[in-house]
């Protein structure tokens, strides 16, 4: 074999091993994109299925401090966030409950929970929840009094802690000593002069407005008896009182007492109270002067006063000639409440019914004043008491029996007094029985009497075509009866008890057949022709009671001179028309012209 012959097999084997190659890598290329999808698949579905996020209500405490639960996928990872800032991470437990806790500043916020993967991708998220967190409220530091120091004349100072840079008041035995600005390293000091005995010192955080924060608690204040300690400081004597105190006092005169307060119900005050027999006592109430009194040789004063409603803080002084304070009581407090506006009672009466379960009721009550009208538990509706204290309501009750009251209620709807309850009992409405007709009875003259069966008492309707042609009364032994003339041809009767819908009660037909005018009767139109003498007339289409009457008298009004003598001529002679209704005439009707 030539070496070109060797050497073509050795390029086939090499070829068919490079082909070998390129098959085996890209099967391997293939299984390893299959798996990774395979992977990624199942991954996938795995992730799906992680249980949805879910977080409980936030619990806020008053330092902006915020806890929150919640429920997840076990072993998963939750973030929370907040207006969409991350707040911090948790793990869920096995159980699959989450607890996360942190602070806020004051504010408002979107609260959610995320449930994230291994590289912090959200997976789902909870619903969100709103919360505020609150202004934090200031907390006023409560004064501290420490243990007095006292001098030898009477003198003390008196010193401790508070919130800086409020007032605190300075009170022995309930009587302001005077007030001291607290430091703004929180301290406070306060010296003064009292006479020898045991007092109870407190101290009080003012605001503003000297409205009362809070107060420490009582600390004892011993002043030792001394000859020099003669002088009543000023500090004793309230800051708003005016005239001040002097420092000189006459020991020996007894400081005023303040008894129990007699108030009435429009605010007048009656105040009695001890002093020293002879002296002059002042009363106060805060920095208002109320008047004086003088003390009487037993030892006791009064007087009386007019009060606003609201907190008074009286206190008495023993004034000298000169109208300096001598000494003054402890201070009493006064609450004079609001004046009592007496309300009128609302007053009921007993309903009145009609037949179809309707009622009225009236009464009396405060003018002005709304009422509530109740049956049991149910409201039926309300009225104003008029100027004149009268009221009055209508209404509809099923049949049964109630008990009913009028509330008096005021402008915020509170109920401020009520009536004496009523009972009362609605009646079943009753139905009168319904009306029979028999067989109606027409005359040669056109006259039809109609008769039938009815509710003794009831008003029966004849209906005649449609309309009411006239009424009749049910007799005490259920029989009516009704004439009057028809006109010329067949016409339908309904007999209905009064009020009725058309069609309740019994009907029947009739026919009248025509009549010829009897002798000397005319069958004349309506022209005017003022004709004379009382004469037959034969009514005709058109005609009507006020165009005859002027016809024959020349006046309308007189018409009733045609109507009355008409039903007088029935009486006797029934070939005459009935005239129920004198704006209803049926042609074919005899009437009866009277002379003027």
């Amino acid at each position: 074999m030539t070496a070109e012959g060797t050497r073509a097999p050795r390029i086939y084997d090499l070829f068919k091993t490079l082909v070998a190659v390129v098959l085996l890598i890209v099967v391997l290329v293939s299984l390893y994109t299959e798996r990774s999808e395979t992977e990624d698949e199942t991954r996938g579905t795995e992730t799906a299925q992680l249980q949805t996020a879910a977080m409980g209500m936030p619990v806020l405490g008053t330092d902006g401090s915020i806890s929150i639960d919640g429920e997840g996928e076990p072993g998963s990872q939750i973030r929370v966030l907040a207006n969409g800032e991350e707040l911090g991470t948790v793990m869920v437990g096995a159980d699959g409950a989450w607890s996360f806790s942190g602070t806020l500043e004051p504010g408002t916020y979107t609260m959610t929970a995320e449930t994230i993967d291994d590289d912090g991708a959200v997976v789902n998220s909870s619903e969100a929840v709103a919360v505020t967190i609150p202004e934090p409220e200031s907390v006023i530091v409560v004064p501290e009094l420490a243990e007095p120091t006292v001098g030898e004349a009477g003198e003390f100072t008196l010193s401790g802690t508070a919130e800086p840079g409020h007032t605190i008041e300075i009170l022995a035995n309930g009587v302001s000593l005077g007030t001291a600005a607290v430091a703004e390293d929180g301290t406070w000091t306060y010296s003064g002069q009292l006479e020898a005995g045991e007092y109870d010192v407190v101290v009080r955080t003012l605001d503003e407005d000297g409205t009362v924060i809070n107060e420490s608690g009582e600390v004892a204040l011993t002043i030792s008896g001394a000859e020099e300690a003669t002088a009543t400081p000023e500090t004793l004597v309230p800051e708003t009182a005016t005239p001040e105190a002097t420092e000189t006092t006459t020991p020996e005169i007894a400081a005023p007492e303040v008894s129990p307060p007699q108030l009435s119900d429009e605010g007048q005050l009656s105040l009695s109270g001890t002093g020293e027999p002879g002296q002059t006592v002042e009363v106060w109430d805060g920095d208002v002067s109320l008047g004086t009194a003088t003390v009487s040789e037993d030892g006791s004063w009064s007087m009386e006063a007019d009060l606003e409603p609201g907190e008074h803080k009286i206190t008495v002084q023993t004034v000298d000639a000169d109208g300096q304070v001598i000494n003054q009581s402890q201070e009493v407090l006064v609450e004079v409440p609001e004046p009592v506006v007496e309300i009128e009672q609302p007053s009921v009466s007993s309903p009145e019914f009609d037949d179809t379960g309707g009622f009225s009721i009236s009464g009396t009550g405060e003018p002005g004043f709304t009422l509530e009208l109740w049956v049991g538990g149910t409201e039926l509706g309300s009225v104003v008491v008029g100027d004149d204290g009268t009221w009055s309501y209508s209404g509809e009750l099923d049949p049964g029996t109630y008990v009913l009251v009028a509330r008096t209620v005021d402008g915020t709807g509170e109920v401020v007094n009520e009536s004496d309850r009523i009972s009362f009992e609605v009646a079943a409405p009753v139905v009168a029985q319904a009306p029979t007709v028999g067989e109606p009875v027409i005359s040669a003259s056109g006259t039809v009497t109609v008769s039938g069966t009815g509710e003794p008492g009831a008003m029966i309707e004849i209906v005649e075509d449609g309309a009411v042609i006239g009424t009749v009364e049910v007799a005490s032994d259920g029989t009516w009866d009704f004439v009057y003339t028809a006109a010329e041809g067949e016409h339908t009767l309904a007999i209905q008890n009064q009020g009725e819908a058309e069609g309740v009660g019994a009907s029947v037909t009739i026919e009248v057949l025509a009549q010829a005018p009897a002798e000397g009767e005319e069958a004349t139109g309506p022209e005017e022709s003022h004709e004379t003498g009382a004469q037959v007339y034969i009514v005709v289409p058109d005609d009507w009671l006020r165009q005859l009457a002027r016809r024959f008298y020349g006046d309308a009004t007189k018409w009733t001179l045609i109507y009355e003598g008409t039903n007088a001529k029935a009486r006797e002679d029934p070939s005459f028309a009935v005239i129920s209704n004198p704006d209803l005439l049926r042609p074919g009707w005899k009437l009866w012209i009277p002379e003027q």
